[in-house]
């Protein structure tokens, strides 16, 4: 009977401890897996920056390489622009050729003169650029209509003052390179020539083509008249150009054209010097931009 308080106190020590143990082994699990959570999280973490820092590397390189492309070799381009021609020329011959000084032409009015071109260049790795162009335009001016008596009846007539002006040149630019776009300013000198040619119509016939002479009459027929001032060219421009593709790219240019025709057209005309505006647009092929 002694004995059984003693017993009873070693049976809930022993409750205890065991109760406690429990709550170790618990414990000691519950924090066993939090911490191979966390070091799955870390190795998943870890493996996602490795691959950034992969991807970076690739689009490093792949920047490297295109940049190195555009610094070497060479490319060719199609162009079209439009550029405001300098009239006065135009408008002083005009004023002073007897059959068109009574016809009314709105030469201000129509200044903007489409142009096509074709161009080629080398790039080198201190990013200057050197090659050449040739640009062929059109330009056509029609007269008011205006009254002529032929046949013992009057016809409206026109005449259309027709501007083809061409030039060629070297050109040199300066490029300053911003990953795949580029920033440039140049120049260009060559040579040219605006030919000229007008013919009357009458509105009634409609006419469309030009007849020729026939072999077997003496008829002369009217086939027009054509004038030539050749000039020496100056080109000032700057523009961006940016990669479409690896060997596709596209550029924007604005320019001054910059003309002196020493003999004009002709002993009526004297020389002249003209200062046009325009602007161009560029599809480059080739490995530089």
């Amino acid at each position: 009977m002694c004995r059984t308080p003693l017993v009873w106190l070693v049976l809930v020590c022993a409750s205890l401890m065991i109760g406690f143990g429990g709550s170790v082994t618990f414990a000691d699990e519950y924090n066993k897996d939090r911490f191979e959570e966390m070091e799955r999280a870390n190795e998943d973490a870890w493996e996602a920056a490795e691959e950034a820092r992969e991807a970076a590397e690739d689009a490093r390189e792949a920047m490297n390489e295109a940049c190195e492309d555009r610094e070497h070799g060479g490319g060719g381009a199609l162009g079209v622009q439009t550029v405001w021609l300098d009239m006065e020329p135009f408008q002083n011959l005009i004023s002073k050729e007897p059959h068109l000084q009574d016809k009314d032409f709105d030469v201000q009015e129509e200044r903007a003169t489409l142009m096509l071109g074709l161009l080629g260049h080398h790039e080198s790795p201190t990013g200057f650029r050197g090659g050449m162009a040739f640009w062929l335009g059109y330009k056509r001016l029609t007269s008011d209509v205006y009254p002529v008596d032929q046949d013992t009846a009057t016809h409206d007539s026109v005449t259309i003052l027709r501007i083809i002006p061409a030039y060629g040149g070297f050109n040199f630019d300066k490029v300053f390179s911003y990953y795949n776009t580029s920033f440039s300013v140049g120049s260009m000198m060559g040579g040219g020539a605006y030919v000229l040619h007008t013919r009357s119509y009458d509105k009634k016939l409609a006419e469309t083509f030009v007849p020729v002479d026939n072999r077997d009459t003496t008829e002369n027929v009217e086939l027009g008249a054509w004038a030539v001032a050749p000039f020496v060219a100056w080109e000032l421009r700057g523009g961006v150009t940016t990669s479409l593709a690896p060997f596709l790219h596209v550029g924007l240019e604005g320019l001054v054209l910059m003309t002196y025709a020493p003999e004009g057209f002709g002993i009526a005309t004297g020389d002249f010097f003209t200062a046009s505006p325009g602007v161009r647009l560029k599809l480059i092929f080739g490995k530089v931009v």
